[in-house]
């Protein structure tokens, strides 16, 4: 039997589905697609951005904290060649490091790992850059540059001083605040190798903190400014354990060892860390979390080689 045949502007084809026209393409004047934007977007980013006092610059400090360990877990042989090849980052970095201190050797305002506006600095902002300025200094050393060693070992000292003028002794969120967060766990091994396992002021201030940032279900938010919802950290809370786990002291060890096994506890039914635990102990957020399963095992590491 033929094929039926039908006719459309005159010409004959096989029957079938109608052909299907690529679309034409929309000429939009210069400028429109800027005129609206989804929440998210590049432009809607940049405008939040532009509202920000300034920069985040806690980044700076944890990309030079970052290349000092990347560098210290080559084999020696390499380690040369591999600082070769990021020493401009190296530059870079302390160059900002050190550009980012005032007058009273602090930073400016920015926001830190918590994501938000700040009108004072935070020890988020400042104990990383610590880092970032200590493991500069060790890496110039490296290389033998004295005048980099001299720098970021200058800007360091004043830091630190800083830090001591400004959040000592109680080591809160703000200076001379006494309501803690997390961060204080970024003044202690291994972000800052140079410190005494039993630096009292900055343990007894971690230890403190876990009482003001406990949640119901056992573990901790970022810190005591955190909003009252009830919710668990799961990165903040392997933090203070990883911050506990260098110190000699029991008191120490026995609160690393209870935040491991909380977490441990409160895994996914797959067996990874969620990012958040709800007052009820069940896991929300993003699972797998990297940051916190890292921490995890630098904490256990720790808590091992304590031992």
């Amino acid at each position: 039997m033929a094929a039926r045949r039908r006719v459309r502007r005159g010409r004959v084809r096989p029957h079938g589905p109608p052909r299907q026209r690529p679309p034409r393409p929309r000429l939009l004047p210069a400028g429109a697609g800027r005129r609206r934007h989804r929440r998210g977007s590049l432009p809607a980013r940049r405008q939040r951005s532009a509202r920000r006092p300034h920069p985040q610059t806690d980044g700076i400090g944890w990309l030079l904290w970052a290349l000092g360990e990347t560098v210290d877990a080559a084999p020696a042989a390499a380690r040369p060649a591999v600082l070769a090849q990021f020493q401009p980052l190296l530059d870079r970095g302390t160059t900002a490091a050190v550009r980012a201190l005032g007058a009273t050797g602090l930073p400016a305002p920015s926001p830190d790992y918590w994501e938000k506006r700040e009108d004072t600095v935070t020890l988020g902002t400042a104990a990383p850059l610590l880092a970032g300025l200590r493991a500069a200094t060790h890496l110039y050393g490296l290389l033998g540059d004295a005048d980099g060693v001299r720098s970021a070992g200058t800007a360091g000292q004043r830091l630190s001083a800083g830090i001591d003028a400004g959040f000592a002794p109680s080591y809160g969120r703000y200076p001379g605040s006494s309501a803690r967060d997390a961060a204080g766990a970024f003044l202690l091994p291994p972000f800052q190798p140079g410190t005494a396992p039993d630096d009292g002021d900055v343990r007894a201030a971690l230890r403190s903190a876990v009482g003001q940032m406990q949640r119901p279900a056992g573990g901790l938010a970022p810190g005591a400014h955190w909003a009252e919802d009830g919710v668990s950290w799961t990165p903040e809370t392997a933090l203070v354990a990883l911050g506990a786990a260098s110190g000699t002291a029991t008191a120490d060890r026995t609160l690393a060892t209870r935040l491991l096994d909380w977490l441990d506890a409160h895994r996914t039914p797959a067996g990874s860390f969620p990012e958040k635990v709800l007052a009820g102990g069940s896991p929300s957020g993003t699972a797998p979390l990297v940051w916190t399963s890292a921490t995890v095992l630098l904490a256990l590491v720790t808590l091992g080689s304590a031992g």
